[in-house]
């Protein structure tokens, strides 16, 4: 048996009604100590083998496995249990994770769990947020949070336990640049402790210096670094999105919100004036209010005080694609979200890179493929106003080309669509007013 804290030989994982391969045939050590990043295009298996190394497989996601898979001497595949408090994970989606009302609770359950008591839990919680730099989150609900404060909470909750093994999948996917830069230096003080990191990651360059190995997936297999660079992909086909009969517009004067049961107003003053053809941005820090805008402007949320107004129908794309998904085939999410003025099923899919998965399930496919489809849904949908939340979020050089088309194509023919996001590259290509927001305030009642 391998004294490696991580050994997998031969493993292939296809999943419940899939046929073909997430894993195919992989061979993996992973020393002590070392922090090993895992990258590789969307749907390549990355995701999977967090899952498989977390125990989540084939228990939480059913799954065929076969081939031999070792975690701390132990075989998830025949039970996780071992694997308590001694593997830690966080998802591509930290909301999913959350199960408690505050963050405490969040953060204090896991050592409640394994039999601490009640004060050794809150004493670990305290020292498991100041280590991710979320001591101003002790106090907070979970329901309040963004998905950068909830990648915190859970990132404390699993260290609440200190375990000899992180598994981490995307876990800069919302964070900010100075939280991406404080996550890091984290890491770097928990390797130095000598615990295991895997981290799934498409953002390499915060790990120069740090990662001691590199894995590439690709349809389930390692692949050379030196194969890493593909060929620059070409510009995807035109969407072919019909002009908007009516030009829509978008207005939201001083626009106030806070959260039922809060105590401090997380919008103040936001104001926007968007016409049809225009492409407006959203950027701040975590916690800024950027997803909360996005729920004014689509009507989800009624503001505190202030008004938005809309001329059109409008289309929210979420920070996690599969809140809008409902499958169960990949074809079938298109032609759900079609109406009149929009794109055609089938064609919309082609300007997302995704006509060769068309008769895929939806639970098959990668983050990376699920954001893909749920922008192709906005295109099908023929909606005037399209909001997306983070689209670049976990994308894979490919699969930005592919987006940043289908918001020209938005564009193009007369629509409007607001963006919120941190990556500014993306926001220059498509040409975004850019509308800044300042960190929230707890004292900001008045």
């Amino acid at each position: 048996m391998s004294s490696k804290p991580v050994s997998l030989r031969g493993v292939h994982v296809r999943y419940k009604g899939s046929e073909r391969d997430a894993l195919a045939g992989l061979t993996l050590d992973v020393d002590r100590g070392s922090l090993l990043l895992v990258t590789g295009p969307n749907g390549g298996g990355k995701s999977t083998l967090a899952r498989l190394l977390a125990g989540l497989i084939p228990h939480f996601y059913p799954a065929a496995v076969e081939g031999q898979v070792r975690v701390l001497g132990a075989n998830p595949v025949e039970t996780p249990d071992p694997l308590l408090g001694r593997v830690g994970y966080v998802s591509q989606d930290p909301e999913a994770q959350l199960v408690f009302p505050t963050v405490l609770d969040e953060v204090a359950y896991p050592v409640l769990a394994l039999g601490g008591g009640a004060e050794e839990a809150r004493k670990r919680a305290l020292e498991a947020l100041s280590l991710v730099r979320g001591e101003n989150l002790y106090e907070r609900t979970t329901f309040e949070l963004s998905s950068g404060e909830a990648q915190k909470t859970i990132l404390a909750s699993v260290l609440s336990t200190s375990p000899e093994i992180l598994v981490l999948d995307e876990p800069l996917l919302f964070l900010d640049q100075e939280s991406k830069a404080q996550l890091v230096n984290t890491l770097r003080t928990l390797k130095d402790e000598g615990r295991t990191i895997i981290v799934v990651e498409q953002e390499l360059g915060y790990f120069n210096g740090l990662a001691d190995g590199l894995l590439i997936l690709r349809d389930g297999r390692p692949v050379d670094a030196t194969e890493r660079v593909r060929e620059a992909v070409e510009e995807p086909p035109a969407a072919g999105m019909p002009v908007a009969e009516n030009r829509p517009v978008l207005e939201a004067s001083d626009v106030w919100y806070r959260y039922p049961r809060s105590s401090y107003y997380v919008v103040r003053g936001f104001s926007l004036s968007a016409r049809g053809g225009e492409v407006h941005a959203l950027v701040g820090p975590n916690g800024s209010g950027k997803t909360t805008i996005l729920k004014l402007l689509a009507g989800i949320y009624k503001p505190s005080r202030g008004s938005v107004e809309r001329r059109g129908r409008v289309y929210y794309v979420p920070q996690n694609p599969l809140l809008g998904i409902h499958g169960p085939r990949v074809i079938d999410e298109t032609r759900r979200a079609h109406r009149p003025g929009g794109v055609e099923p089938e064609a919309a899919l082609k300007a997302a890179g995704l006509r060769d998965l068309a008769e895929e399930g939806v639970a098959r496919l990668s983050h990376g493929q699920l954001r893909r489809l749920a922008l192709a849904a906005a295109l099908a949908s023929g909606a005037e106003i399209v909001l997306m939340d983070e689209p670049t979020a976990g994308l894979d050089p490919e699969s930005r080309v592919f987006l940043e088309r289908m918001v020209r194509s938005l564009v193009e023919a007369g629509r409007i669509v607001v963006i919120a996001t941190h990556d500014a590259g993306f926001l220059g290509r498509v040409g975004a007013e850019t509308h800044f927001l300042a960190p929230k305030l707890l004292n900001n009642l008045n």
